[in-house]
């Protein structure tokens, strides 16, 4: 009986001890950027800011990168905290592979009488998480809390700040965040008229343009559409056809270009 009104009374304290750390520490949070829209295989960062209701001697934080259709390689972080301020500096990237789910920490602490505190504040720039998007059409990377298992203390590691005049354990909120990739549209470039004569073959150089070409991970495909002239053909980026007798007459070309995610621009030209 005493066992059960002991692990009650646990429960009871615990709920307390929960909601007034809520209560108390509702407006301490860390926030990781998001954004939207970029380039396949860039170099990209995401800020990390803090708000704070007090000043902090120390801040840890634990994250998760996991994938929706999209990844990251080659995560770094670098610091936004002014000089001589948290002044000893940790980074381990020692589980993050590049391959989900990959965990990040990295803490900044006060070394000294000397070195400055994070005041309180809103938005208080920490670091950025810096990484390359890899070669996906869509979805995204998404930076969430995490826990990051070490042998001692026996309890994971997780997001903290250290209050400088008390020193007490504050674990805030944690705010998402996520680099979504969109694939861009290729274009084509114009195609002039031509007039060739009778049985003469036709060579046309075809060209066009996409986004994502200068980050080394974009291929450009061109073909003739639907309802080109029998015989006519692409060979790589150039467009080849000799009519036959009967094609004698102006004759329509539509050309398409499609890119690795499917995504294609159309143009046409008479013969």
């Amino acid at each position: 009986m005493m066992h059960k009104r002991t692990l009650h009374s646990l429960l009871i304290v615990s709920f307390i001890v929960a909601f007034a750390a809520s209560m108390s520490f509702a407006t301490n949070d860390v926030n990781i950027e998001s954004k939207s829209n970029l380039l396949r295989c860039t170099n990209q960062g995401l800020n990390v800011t803090l708000n704070l209701d007090q000043n902090v001697s120390a801040v840890e934080c634990v994250f998760v990168v996991t994938n929706a259709g999209a990844f990251v390689n080659t995560l770094g972080i670098t610091w936004q905290l002014p000089a001589g301020v948290l002044s000893d500096r940790v980074v381990d990237l020692t589980r993050a592979n590049g391959t989900a789910p990959d965990t990040i920490r990295f803490a900044a602490m006060r070394t000294g009488e000397t070195d400055g505190v994070l005041t309180a504040g809103q938005a208080k720039a920490f670091a950025q998480i810096t990484f390359k998007l890899g070669d996906f059409c869509s979805g995204s990377a998404n930076f969430a809390g995490g826990e990051w298992a070490f042998p001692h203390p026996t309890e994971p590691i997780v997001t903290q700040f250290v209050d400088a005049a008390t020193y007490a354990i504050i674990y805030p909120m944690i705010v998402a965040g996520s680099a979504g990739i969109a694939n861009q549209t290729p274009t084509i470039s114009a195609i002039a008229d031509q007039t060739i004569g009778w049985g003469d073959p036709l060579t046309v150089p075809l060209s066009g343009g996409d986004g994502d070409l200068a980050n080394g991970c974009e291929t450009l495909t061109f073909d003739v559409g639907p309802g080109a002239p029998a015989g006519a053909d692409v060979v790589g980026t150039n467009f080849v056809w000799t009519p036959s007798g009967d094609q004698v007459c102006i004759n329509t070309v539509p050309i398409v270009v499609t890119d690795k995610c499917g995504a294609t621009a159309t143009t046409s030209f008479d013969v």
